[in-house]
């Protein structure tokens, strides 16, 4: 469905428009604000007895791959404004699941994995306690997110599985800032370098992992070239199964780079998620 955004300005833009077409957009404008509006609502039911944020999901779409995981639990203090938070009550399901599950063939129950753009757990929970990884090293950048991701770690006794790291990953180790941070959405957050930053850059070469890493999911928001290139001895050495979120302006760069390191492009598996494997 089109945005009310797009809706109100080719309705008030577009002088060739008859009286039909305009009642038609004027009644699909008002549908999806009755939606949105409803959408709030439920959440406000779900949310009114629930004074401490914390969400329990126990679907059964993936308890049929692993039927010992137990029910999940997410704090989740910002469900009435952020997209991701809210659809993960909404839904009782973690977020993007149909995306999250379509990358499960490309690697083994007991996985080591690196996550990096962990946002508050989503992909982190799920590869712990639905696809039982030996080791998740989560990486997110955002000190208040962060936070929400480490108290999820807590509630599920992961402190042993899931090890978080409060840091951007990029070409070199440097200082980033904040260039948007979208109210409505936490996970749509973009950083640029800046030496008067106060977010710490690392890079993947410059760190030791104690086990060969399996899998890799790279959501960093038009950072992954960078991501890459900060980590070309850890892809010749690991040469993991990537999936890696890039949006259309930063695709061809992301690919030239993919193949640059003899990955190839296996599948896309969501909107803006693909699979790389090393040749």
């Amino acid at each position: 469905m089109v945005t009310c955004k797009s809706l109100l300005k080719k309705i008030r833009g577009d002088s060739r428009l008859n009286v039909m077409e305009g009642a038609l957009l004027r009644l699909e404008l008002q549908t999806q604000v009755v939606q949105d509006e409803l959408r709030k609502l439920r959440l406000l039911m779900m949310i009114q007895n629930q004074s401490d944020f914390i969400f329990k999901i126990n679907n059964v779409r993936w308890r049929a791959l692993n039927p010992k995981t137990p029910p999940i639990l997410f704090f989740l203090p910002d469900a009435l404004t952020d997209f991701v938070q809210s659809q993960i009550v909404l839904e009782g399901n973690f977020f993007d699941y149909p995306t999250i599950s379509a990358a499960d063939a490309f690697f083994n129950n007991g996985a080591h994995i690196l996550d990096l753009g962990a946002n508050v757990g989503n992909n982190a929970l799920y590869y712990a306690l639905v696809r039982q990884a030996k080791s998740v090293v989560a990486f997110e950048p955002l000190l208040d997110v962060f936070a929400i991701l480490q108290k999820n770690i807590a509630l599920n006794h992961l402190e042993n599985v899931i090890a978080a790291h409060n840091v951007a990953l990029g070409e070199k180790n440097t200082q980033a800032e904040i260039m948007e941070r979208p109210p409505a959405n936490l996970g749509g957050s973009c950083l640029k370098e800046s030496h008067q930053g106060n977010i710490v850059v690392h890079h993947l070469d410059g760190m030791d992992f104690a086990n060969r890493i399996d899998f890799v999911k790279i959501d960093v928001e038009g950072f992954e070239s960078s991501v890459l290139k900060g980590g070309l001895r850890f892809f010749n050495t690991h040469k993991p199964v990537v999936q890696i979120e890039s949006h259309p302006d930063k695709y061809a760069d992301m690919q030239q780079m993919m193949e640059s390191l003899n990955y190839q492009r296996i599948q896309q598996i969501g909107v803006a998620d693909y699979i790389f494997a090393s040749i």
